[in-house]
């Protein structure tokens, strides 16, 4: 069932946020307050805010008068200013600025109604949306923003007339096409045709979201017991330019029309007789700062699992680069504790731009104890690197999914809430004394993207806490894990089809949405994701099919934006009946061709580079969110999706991905290797080891050196350009001595100072380099799509990340 809020609805006066509040309604959520930010001075009719529409304030005072008794309105006047103007809000605010009486707007009212909902009008303004998310957020309250990026603004103009029934006027213009003395005081559905015809001519927003009017709701469904009515007015021209005239309209004198049995017969009520009653919010409270993280006292210590002689923590095993160190002549200096050796140490680790650092948590530690030790453990390192400021994607590993609720709390009181790390969450079967692993991407370089909407909307599913549906920062863009969430109410889809269709088209709109003005919004998937990791639930089956194969398809007949598919879903759902599914086993052509008849391997290769699956990777996994029978989680080049203007010159170049695959037998392995990369910048490998003996046989070598040779031949990288690797290792077809073997053994041929085949003599030269720590996951099953349309069942697959220091 969806879950149900209370919620405080944030009304200027204007079409946006009462047809918002109207939504709000329509999905089910109840409005028990309204809140309104005011002028200081209520004889000034603008101001000039960044974020608040205050034209004809004054008739925010009969809205008691116009609807439901039981619903209070609360009024803050906007003592601060527009002071911190950047996109980003800061966490723990900015004490002068408007945004603080917005806190002590919502706060006053959270303490005398129930509330643990907020509503806002925001259409298009990140600015606006993202304040509002950040004092919901630290007053743990759930952002609902129904108009959120609902375009074209033509078709929302249309439904905030037909399907909300509001009837608004223009009460202020400011726009090339809208004349004050002829506009002013018009009905939206008098103007509308006006606003199209100036968006189509200036590129304009016919919904006004560009500041071009504001508008006043004389009448609408939520106005159960009355309506307004202007009796007498006047136009103030604020500016005569000859190209885009600008004034407000000046109400001098209104009426409440009462409806239906407050009706009484008596005369329209006049605003300077009888005006409802507001809960005004006095202008010396100030809300209470968000408490700062509680303090942790910890005697934990990390471990280096390079350093034979370092003691295991207790509970938290933290995993972190160890240092290469050696001398010209050869000779390891590793352990030497000299201040040269820390201060050599330190530079090393700041010549590295990102790095990946994991842990693993046992069950008699908590997840706040596991932060805190990750915390220390960067900290000691020197601090050049912490989890605050450089997580870029964070992988979260649970042994249950019953944990997510505690985890996820510990999670949001350590990470930061501005610019967050993206995210994907699964469940493993992880060892019986492990509560959970996690692996994060830390990234110096500067933020170079991000998306964070946490607002319910009907765009894509909003990222609640502090992990994003998109960060980038170097080489990648990182997309949070999507599962087949309804934007609307976060439920999942009604079916398994449905639930791919719904993960596929998040995919898009994330992407499409940092796309925007770069002209690459229609492209295919295969034009800029460098690796799609699918995972499935096995605890959610279908009778035709695996799940993997489900979401297989629908990425292959899906991996281009369909033009006609409406950006966001309906502003209104109507609930239909559930009816079996109808593209079940369809045929998916890719390229023209049906990918069922594709057999041979060049044929499969071309199909995967056209579909954007060349480099995916297919885990199957005990559980997911919500129960949710697949998670796809895409990696894009940052390169290759954002403008140059957008990204620092030093990090774009217009060089092609370079493509390669190689399939060899060794051992009691066949091992199929895919790269993908760009020479003297970055790559990604993964190599998939499928077992062709007895499993029970002894001959478990597996040899990778070819590959990391690969990688030095083609995209120009060092083995210590290494900054992840990965070994995911299957519960059915492989065992943990497998993956045990593949961990040391690639470890061993990447770093080995005395392996010759790949590191050459100059190389060895160098006083210190950084090498990764491996890490080790349990999964039910892995592997990649074969020629058959199902996926290999490896023992093992391989993944490593190699960029250019």
């Amino acid at each position: 069932m969806p879950q149900i809020y209370s919620v405080l609805a944030l009304v200027s006066g204007g079409k946006d946020s009462i047809f918002a509040l109207q939504l709000c309604q329509t999905h089910g959520h109840r409005i028990t307050a309204l809140g309104n930010l005011t002028p200081e001075d209520q004889h000034v009719e603008e101001l000039d805010s960044h974020c608040f529409q205050t034209v004809s304030h004054s008739m925010i005072n009969l809205y008691p008068q116009l609807i439901d008794e039981n619903i209070p309105v609360f009024r803050r006047k906007l003592i601060g200013r527009s002071v911190h103007t950047d996109l980003n809000y800061p966490e723990r605010g900015v004490e002068t600025d408007e945004i603080e009486d917005l806190r002590a707007l919502i706060q006053f009212a959270k303490e005398r109604v129930k509330v643990d909902a907020v509503c806002s009008g925001a259409i298009l303004s990140d600015y606006q949306r993202l304040r509002v998310e950040r004092i919901c957020f630290e007053l743990n309250l759930v952002s609902l923003s129904y108009l959120w990026k609902q375009t074209p603004q033509k078709r929302l103009l249309e439904d905030i007339l037909n399907v909300g029934r509001i009837e608004a006027v223009l009460v202020k213009t400011a726009a090339m096409g809208l004349d004050p003395r002829k506009h002013l005081g018009e009905t939206l559905a008098e103007v509308k045709e006006d606003l199209i015809r100036i968006e189509e001519e200036y590129g304009s927003h016919s919904c006004g979201e560009g500041g071009e009017f504001e508008s006043l709701v004389l009448d609408a469904p939520f106005f159960t017991r009355g309506r307004l009515r202007i009796e007498e007015s006047e136009v103030v021209e604020t500016s005569a330019d000859r190209f885009a005239r600008s004034g407000h309209l000046k109400i001098l004198r209104v009426s409440v029309k009462k409806k239906g049995k407050d009706n009484d017969g008596r005369k329209d009520k006049y605003a300077n007789e009888e005006c409802g009653e507001v809960v005004w919010v006095p202008d010396d409270y100030v809300a209470t700062p968000p408490p700062p993280p509680p303090p942790t006292s910890l005697s934990l210590r990390s471990l280096d699992i390079h350093d034979d002689n370092a003691k295991l923590s207790p509970n938290v095993e933290v995993y972190l680069q160890r240092m290469n160190s050696s001398s010209s002549d050869g000779s390891n200096s590793s352990n030497s504790s000299s201040s040269s050796s820390k201060s050599s140490e330190s530079n090393s680790i700041s010549d590295n731009e990102s790095r990946t650092v994991w842990l693993r948590c046992k069950n008699k530690a908590n997840a706040d104890e596991a932060f805190q030790e990750l915390k220390s453990a960067l900290k000691r390192e020197g601090g050049i690197f912490s989890i605050e400021e450089h997580a870029t994607m964070t992988h979260c590993y649970l042994k249950s999914m019953d944990d997510f609720g505690s985890f996820n709390a510990a999670y949001s009181r350590h990470m930061r809430a501005v610019e967050p790390s993206a995210r994907a969450c699964v469940a493993l079967p992880l060892k019986d004394d492990i509560s959970f692993i996690l692996a994060m991407v830390l990234s110096r370089s500067k933020r170079i993207k991000s998306l964070h909407v946490a607002s319910i909307s009907a765009w894509a599913p909003a990222c609640i806490g502090p992990y994003a549906q998109l960060c980038g920062a170097g080489a990648f863009l990182y997309v949070a894990g999507q599962i087949g969430m309804q934007p609307r109410n976060l439920d999942l889809e009604s079916n398994v089809y449905e639930e791919a269709r719904r993960c596929v088209k998040s995919c898009h709109q994330i992407r499409e949405e940092i796309c925007k003005n770069n002209g690459s919004e229609k492209v295919s998937f295969a034009k800029q994701a460098v690796q799609t990791t699918f995972y499935a639930s096995s605890n959610r089956k279908t009778e035709d099919e695996s799940v993997h194969s489900v979401s297989f398809k629908e990425y292959c007949r899906n991996h281009v934006w369909d033009p006609s598919e409406p950006y966001c879903d309906p502003l209104v759902v109507k609930e239909e009946k559930e009816e079996e599914n109808k593209n079940t086993n369809q045929d998916v052509y890719v390229g023209g061709e049906n990918i069922s008849d594709m057999t041979d391997p060049d044929c499969i290769f071309m199909r995967e580079k056209l579909s954007g699956l060349f480099m995916s990777l297919f885990l199957t996994v005990p559980m997911l969110p919500k129960n949710a029978a697949m998670e796809i989680e895409p990696i894009l080049a940052s390169s290759l999706v954002l403008s140059p203007n957008s990204m620092d010159e030093d990090s774009y170049t217009n060089g092609e991905l370079c493509f390669d695959a190689r399939t060899s037998v060794f051992g009691n392995f066949k091992e199929t290797g895919k790269y993908i990369g760009r020479v003297n910048e970055w790559a990604r490998i993964l190599i998939f080891f499928e077992r062709l003996g007895d499993e029970d046989g002894k001959d478990e070598r597996v040899d990778v050196a070819e590959h990391f040779e690969r990688i030095r031949e083609t995209y120009k990288l060092a083995p210590f350009d290494a900054t992840s690797v990965k070994v995911y290792y299957s519960e059915k077809h492989g065992t943990k001595k497998d993956a045990e073997f593949a961990c040391r053994n690639s470890f061993n041929q990447l770093f080995d100072k005395n392996s010759s085949s790949f590191t050459k003599d100059e190389e060895k030269k160098k006083t210190r380099h950084l090498s990764p720590p491996t890490i080790a996951i349990p999964v039910v099953d892995c592997g990649y799509f074969g020629k058959d349309n199902s996926t290999t069942r490896c023992a093992f697959a391989l993944e490593l990340v190699f960029i250019k220091k």
